[in-house]
């Protein structure tokens, strides 16, 4: 793929012809214009006060006849969906095209004070600053986004990130440094963060460099009391499955039950299921039993592939004395248990089964319905 900046023209040199200031980039030898200014002049000193430019762009049923400008937002994103790079050169594109021009310039700012002195200062000054001067809308992210960022770096998922936070992550991974150092930096930035800013961190860690020197920290952030810092870590986060011991994953699914998060954002659940964790979590549900207090359905689902003896009575005591969503999860868990007699128990579930069989009943879509009632 060919890519460059242009003029409203196509050009990438001086013109001698009136036209705005609009940039854009050629690929493939079709021009997408990116921004329009509405002051200044263009390459060929031209002021550009007449907006009726004659470019026509077509692509993919894209049409902007006579008035581009009024168009830029959807070719932005058309462009953006059609452009691969590093995480840090995605998550650019995204906030250069969602951030008004005045933050843009700042971020840009700041990122190039930092490439010229990487100081202390100028990275607490960076980050601290970048929720008032970008604010905290939600980035927005289209599904070619999504599909560029797993591109990227498998087991990205960077649904749910603010810009501020896209921001901060983006200065850490531009200005960190790398190796000890890097590691250091992070972890001194976790210990004195505020609410804000420790979720954006921990968000960032699937990108940041050597991560086998995070693991302590972000075991740290697993152990808050804060369900949006744990969440943080363990929601739509690869690193708690790429690089937590089987003792660690462990503590994050208990601890997710225990602070009533959900577990379907965490990825590797299935994969990371294990006899331990499965055996953990059904002497969890008999002390709520006893306690006389209601079990998270999802608790079931990484007990179901090691369930025989007495986990398989648990889950038959859930589908029996559960309320609807428990049903679901028992008869979910009955199905990917080994043994003989889940077959027979699943069957008795008569509808369950058939749904579970049908695929009209899933971990995603009872974690659908469980979100919808509450």
């Amino acid at each position: 793929m060919h890519v460059r900046r242009t003029s409203a023209n196509g050009m990438d040199r001086p013109c001698s012809e009136p036209h705005p200031v609009i940039l854009g980039a050629v690929i493939n030898n079709e021009h997408y214009p990116l921004k329009a200014r509405r002051s200044g002049r263009c390459f060929g000193g031209h002021s550009n006060r007449d907006y009726d430019h004659p470019f026509r762009a077509r692509r993919g049923g894209l049409d902007c006849p006579n008035a581009p400008h009024q168009r830029m937002g959807q070719f932005k994103q058309f462009l953006g969906e059609r452009m691969s790079g590093s995480p840090s050169e995605l998550i650019r594109g995204w906030l250069r095209r969602q951030l008004p021009e005045p933050a843009e310039q700042w971020l840009d700012a700041q990122l190039a004070k930092l490439a010229k002195d990487p100081s202390e200062r100028n990275l607490q000054i960076a980050l601290g600053m970048a929720p008032r001067r970008l604010g905290k809308d939600d980035l927005a992210l289209s599904q070619g986004d999504l599909a560029a960022a797993e591109a990227a770096r498998p087991g990205w998922d960077p649904r749910g990130w603010s810009v501020d936070e896209a921001a901060r992550i983006l200065t850490l991974v531009e200005a960190g440094g790398r190796g000890e150092g890097f590691a250091k930096r992070f972890t001194a930035l976790c210990q004195t963060a505020d609410a804000g800013e420790a979720i954006a961190l921990y968000r960032g860690l699937p990108l940041y460099p050597d991560p086998e020197l995070l693991e302590a920290q972000a075991a740290e952030g697993v152990r808050s009391n804060m369900r949006a810092t744990f969440e943080a870590v363990a929601h739509r986060n690869p690193f708690p499955r790429e690089r937590f011991d089987e003792n660690r994953w462990n503590q994050m699914v208990v601890k997710a039950l225990f602070i009533g998060s959900t577990m379907q954002p965490v990825q590797g659940l299935d994969g990371r299921a294990n006899p331990a964790l499965a055996k953990i979590l059904c002497d969890y549900a008999h002390e709520r039993w006893a306690a006389g207090r209601p079990i998270a359905p999802e608790l079931w689902r990484c007990v179901g592939p090691f369930a025989q003896g007495a986990a398989l009575a648990d889950l038959k005591r859930a589908a029996e004395a559960g309320d609807e969503a428990s049903r679901k999860a028992a008869a979910l868990a009955l199905a990917a248990s080994p043994a003989p007699e889940a077959k027979a128990a699943l069957a008795a579930l008569g509808e369950l089964a058939s749904a579970i069989e049908s695929g009209g009943l899933s971990w995603e879509s009872l974690a659908q319905e469980m979100r919808q009632v509450s």
